[in-house]
């Protein structure tokens, strides 16, 4: 309606006017409508948890909320450093290895190295300074050491681990890949949908034995320093240390096992992972923790044909923050007398052949031969932090 002409009678369907328009019913109506569709909308959408994070006394947060900062060649804010693979936001196996192919063409090329080259057949990794220490075994570890392999870089890769318990450990989505990948001096890597994680370990050390790569296995690092000569002084927890011109960091996401923090946590004794429930029998066995991780593990070292003894003892009363199902099979195992659950738990100590566990009741004091700790990790971003590596937040600048 123009304002220069004399206004309407306001009728039944006119509720009034402001400037250019005018409020009908239908135009109610509608905003009503639009209103009323936007509320469900919300209200369907998820509620943040804020409690995820600490619902669990057990279990370590595992949310990410930084990222570091690399060039298009994954090198960090510490020239010399590269971060590539899961951490280097690229997780899917064959995109994870290509990352590794193209840090090690990126380091060669700056070392002035050719395809085709070949090292010393004396090559010793604890012995002399090498052109590339690799940390971590999984898939981006995996493809940078065979391309270092491959063009005669001196390359050694360090695993907290084993490489089986890595591959083993890889979560399951991010194993499937769409196109094959061409592993030096080994050929065509494809994932089949249908395989198998045992199959898929088996494979992984078939490639590691078949291309020579140098594999140090349950040698964790715990530290990254600049030498004074130039490259870097990589400290392992042993107390054992290489040098290295070049460090690429293949690390995932998932941090390093937390600690129980108390005399007698050693490696023949204490371990963080179950790969295979089957190599222990007849055995006293506690696992520790209230996550999913251990009652899976606490049910499958319980199995009555493996003759064990298992406790699982976790902090709180409950077991909180676990599946459904895993709360009905670990119920019903604890009222079978297939295990033994140890609520309000703390532990205070290793014993030779014994383990003391700290309860409201007092200490109690459990035959024990193996330990499993399932109690979180501590995420790889304050370990980055230490070596130096600039940091963003994510969907920051």
């Amino acid at each position: 309606e123009d304002p220069g002409e004399e206004p309407r009678a306001e009728g039944l369907d006119v509720l009034g006017r402001a400037g250019y328009l005018t409020f009908t019913p239908w135009l109610g109506l509608f905003l009503i409508l639009g209103a009323t569709g936007w509320v469900a909308v919300l209200r369907r959408l998820p509620e943040p948890r804020r409690g995820d994070a600490i619902t669990n006394p057990d279990v370590a947060p595992q949310r990410v909320s930084e990222s570091p900062v690399l060039t298009p060649f994954f090198e960090t804010s510490v020239s010399g450093l590269y971060i590539i693979g899961e951490l280097a936001g690229v997780p899917l196996v064959n995109r994870a290895m290509k990352s590794g192919f193209d840090v090690i063409d990126f380091i060669a090329n700056r070392l002035g190295r050719e395809a085709g080259a070949e090292r010393s057949k004396d090559f010793s990794p604890e012995d002399e300074v090498l052109d590339v220490l690799i940390v971590g075994s999984g898939p981006a570890g995996l493809g940078a050491s065979t391309r270092a392999q491959s063009l005669g870089l001196t390359c050694v890769v360090c695993e907290k681990s084993t490489a089986a318990a890595t591959i083993r450990d890889y979560p399951r989505a991010k194993i499937i890949q769409a196109a094959p990948v061409d592993i030096p001096d080994y050929g065509s890597f494809f994932q089949e949908e249908d395989e198998s994680k045992d199959a898929l370990v088996r494979r992984w050390e078939d490639i590691i034995a078949r291309t020579g790569v140098a594999m140090r296995e349950r040698e964790e690092v715990v530290d990254i320093q600049s030498h004074a000569e130039g490259g870097f002084v990589v400290e392992i927890e042993s107390g054992k240390a290489y040098r290295a011109h070049n460090v690429v960091l293949a690390i995932g996401t998932r941090g390093t096992p937390r600690r129980l923090g108390v005399d007698g946590e050693v490696p023949d004794r204490v371990f963080y992972n179950l790969i295979d429930a089957e190599e222990y029998r007849e055995l006293d066995i506690l696992v520790v923790g209230g996550g999913n991780a251990a009652v899976e593990a606490a049910l499958d070292l319980s199995q009555p044909e493996l003759l064990n003894r298992v406790t699982l003892a976790h902090r709180g009363p409950v077991l909180k923050g676990i599946t459904p199902l895993n709360s009905s099979h670990i119920d019903t195992a604890a009222a079978e007398g297939q295990l033994e659950l140890v609520p309000n738990a703390t532990m205070d100590g290793i014993q030779p052949s014994t383990v003391l566990l700290g309860t409201p009741n007092g200490s109690l004091e459990i035959p024990n031969g193996v330990i499993f700790a399932m109690i979180g990790a501590e995420l790889p971003m304050r370990f980055l932090k230490k070596v130096g590596v600039k940091m963003a937040k994510k969907g920051g600048f």
